[in-house]
This record gives structure tokens, sequence and C-alpha cells, in this order.
């Protein structure tokens, strides 16, 4: 499973509990803006 959620920075406070939230439930965490202009170039690992 893969969640997706859309915040102003990958490094804000909103994105870091999005990955925690997504890891929790074993999920695949993905952070961007909502227009998909901002895409990681490695993904989000859980901790």
């Amino acid at each position: 499973m893969t969640t997706a959620d859309y915040t102003f920075a990958n490094d804000s406070s909103e994105s870091q509990l999005s990955i925690a939230e997504a890891c929790s439930v074993g999920a695949i965490p993905f952070v961007s803006d909502i227009y998909l202009t901002r895409l990681s170039s490695a993904p989000f690992e859980c901790q």
C-alpha cells in the first residue's frame, strides 16, 4: 500500500508526520506538492 500526501516542502514537519503515519501502518510513504512538480530523487524510507 502507498499513501500520498501533499505538502509545501519535503523537509517540513507536516511531511515528516505524513511519512511517520504511513510507516506506522506499513504503507510506503509518498509526499509531494499537489501539482506533483516536486518529486524526491530517492523514495522515502521508513526508519
